[in-house]
C-alpha cells in the first residue's frame, strides 16, 4: 500500500517559522497574542509579508492615537 503524502512549499516551511519564532518570542515575554502575528502577516512573498506586517503597524499606530484622543475627549 503506497502512501501518498502531500507535497510541502515554501510558504508553508514560511508560516512554520514564523509561527514558531512568533510562539518563542510570546513565550519570553509573556504573551499571548504574539502568536497570532505571523498568521496575519504571512504572505506570498517575503516583499507583500513585509508590506502587510508595515500596513497593520502604521493601522496599530492610527487606531492607538484615536483611542487616545477619544478617551481625552470623553473625559
Amino acid at each position: 500500500m503506497k502512501i501518498n503524502c502531500p507535497k510541502i512549499g515554501g510558504r508553508t516551511v514560511k508560516t512554520v517559522l514564523a509561527v514558531y519564532l512568533c510562539l518563542l518570542i510570546g513565550i519570553v515575554r509573556k504573551s499571548d497574542t504574539a502568536f497570532y502575528a505571523a498568521m496575519l502577516c504571512i504572505q506570498r512573498t517575503a516583499e507583500d509579508s513585509l508590506r502587510e506586517a508595515f500596513n497593520r503597524e502604521v493601522a496599530t499606530i492610527i487606531g492607538g492615537a484615536f483611542g487616545i484622543l477619544y478617551k481625552d475627549w470623553i473625559k
